[in-house]
């Protein structure tokens, strides 16, 4: 029997460990780099863990999982925080944080009635069968994510700390200059 709290535990472990891999991205190089090793991660995870077919696959799959997804939400919140004009940032943040919460719940939610769908409705017995069908499609908005940022994230490519600097100095620069 799987113990759910070790999976959580490992994936904890596996988000502090690259923790400070994604501020130097953030800082030195790319918020692109940092969201697609974010991505990356939690699509490896998932992926592992939607052809899980033991425990101690679950439990490598839960570490992997932790190395993307458990930074994911900070990543997009630092970069979101730091391209935010700083009258908006608060807003910004809290609206940021109401829909991911808001998501979270939905998904608990609606776990549940999914997996009696499956169960009872296409007639999938085993519980573990089930768990990771819906890992399967849960990997699928992952890797499509990954995708679309691959393809389109360019703009994302210059450092967040660059583009808030340069963005606060030419506004002072501006306001200096009127006060002249």
């Amino acid at each position: 029997e799987v113990d759910i709290g070790w999976l959580a535990s490992l994936s904890q472990v596996g988000s502090l460990l690259l923790a400070p891999v994604y501020g130097w991205l953030l800082d030195r190089k790319s918020a692109l780099a940092a969201l697609l090793l974010s991505c990356l991660m939690c699509s490896m995870g998932c992926l592992i863990r939607g052809f899980a077919y033991n425990i101690t696959m679950l439990y490598v799959a839960a570490g992997v999982l932790g190395l993307g997804a458990g930074s994911l939400w900070t990543t997009v919140l630092s970069y979101v925080s730091r391209q935010s004009p700083k009258e908006h940032r608060g807003i910004v943040i809290s609206s940021y944080l109401f829909q991911v919460t808001s998501l979270r719940i939905i998904g608990k939610t609606l776990y549940p009635p999914w997996n009696v769908f499956v169960h009872r409705g296409v007639g999938v017995e085993d519980k573990l069968i089930r768990y990771r069908i819906h890992m399967g499609i849960c990997t699928f908005f992952c890797i499509f994510g990954f995708f679309k940022l691959l393809a389109h994230g360019k703009h994302l490519s210059l450092s967040s700390a660059r583009n808030t600097n340069s963005t606060e100095q030419q506004h002072q620069q501006h306001h200096h200059h009127h006060h002249h």
